[in-house]
């Protein structure tokens, strides 16, 4: 019964953990599309972008996903921790941030929701695996 039990709830986790990573790629493509909006946005209204957003700019969030995150970077430090990303000098980072649309901002925050979800639910799958094995 207990067997049972942990194949009907390995499933249901695989399932989940497939649907949020479905929901995730969706979410980057669009942010993709975003971020494109943005740094058009930044150069309009604040200056030039920072470099290492410049070097990065064609860097795929599905091969390079580091990279991806760091060039993001000068959007993403202020939009979460309220400060400068280390990557640029520019101080209206934040003030650009904060202003910015709505429409243009709040997926990021589901993006990293997805993203920290994903990873629970990996460590999830793991813990099944291994109970699987030591029953």
């Amino acid at each position: 019964m207990t067997y049972l039990l942990l194949k009907y709830y390995a499933i249901s986790v695989v399932i989940v953990t497939l649907v949020n990573l479905i929901l995730l790629m969706i979410c980057k493509f669009f942010n993709e599309k975003k971020f494109i909006e943005i740094c058009n946005r930044y150069k309009n209204e604040v200056g030039p972008l920072p470099a290492f957003t410049v070097a990065l700019m064609n860097a795929s969030w599905l091969a390079q996903p580091v990279m991806n995150l760091a060039k993001k970077d000068f959007i993403l430090k202020p939009l979460y921790k309220h400060k400068i990303s280390k990557w640029s000098n520019n101080e209206r980072d934040i003030e650009f941030v904060e202003k910015s649309p709505a429409n243009l901002i709040k997926s990021f925050f589901l993006e990293r929701t997805l993203t920290r979800s994903l990873g629970i639910m990996l460590l999830f799958c793991s813990s099944i695996t291994f109970l699987d094995k030591l029953c």
